[in-house]
């Protein structure tokens, strides 16, 4: 067992800054699930991979179903709620309600499959305005998987889907030029990401509070 008293304003946005890494369908298995591990939120669904730092002890460990956890919290109205985990639920409790959600202990997502990068490198601080501009151009048919994707390399990022094409002019220190899913790197235009890492299958983005957004590169 493990409790805690956290803030709750400040828990609920942790959770929001992974939800880019979660799926509403199992495509991996606890894809729909935030997996709470060695002081970090984690989340992963095979393209995009999430982890921040939770603000719990390492003793809070497990997988809970995402959607219950989000739409409790949302609801509750306390600054501090107090959180405690058995074996097998959350009990998340205010001075009005206290009610418990599922949890798994076992962690079974295959987040161990994203890399772990190791050097960072300043991004452009347009990259983000970049992506929110081309993204639009990208297909939708994922029968041509490669018009559903951003191309990225070291002096534009660019898409198209064959009828219209975007690009955007910008120097990017990418030792090799990649093909990022738009449903994947369009995540990234929500947050000021400050860095980025490339690893052999990902590229990776972080922010100044230490989220780490990961994308499935081709």
């Amino acid at each position: 067992m493990a409790k805690a008293r956290v803030n709750r304003e400040e828990f609920l946005g942790k959770l929001l800054s992974v939800q880019p890494g979660l799926s509403t369908k199992e495509i991996v298995e606890q894809s729909s699930c935030f997996i709470l591990t060695g002081g970090e939120i984690m989340t992963y669904n095979d393209e995009v991979a999430c982890r921040t730092s939770s603000g719990l002890a390492d003793s809070f460990e497990g997988a809970i179903r995402a959607a219950p956890l989000l739409a409790l919290l949302e609801k509750m109205e306390e600054d501090e709620i107090d959180i405690e985990t058995t074996a097998a639920e959350m009990l998340v409790g205010g001075k009005r309600r206290r009610a418990g959600i599922t949890m798994d202990k076992e962690i079974m997502l295959s987040i161990g499959n994203v890399e772990k990068p190791k050097e960072w490198k300043d991004l452009p601080k347009d990259f983000c305005d970049a992506i929110s501009i081309v993204e639009s151009c990208a297909g939708k048919d994922d029968s041509r998987f490669n018009l559903t994707c951003v191309h990225v390399n070291s002096k534009w990022v660019e898409a198209c889907d064959n009828v219209q094409v975007a690009r955007y002019r910008l120097k990017l220190d990418v030792q090799q030029k990649a093909l990022i899913r738009r449903d994947s790197i369009r995540q990234i235009i929500a947050f000021e990401m400050t860095e980025f890492s490339e690893t052999t299958s990902w590229m990776h983005f972080r922010h100044a509070t230490g989220l780490l957004l990961s994308c499935s590169r081709y």
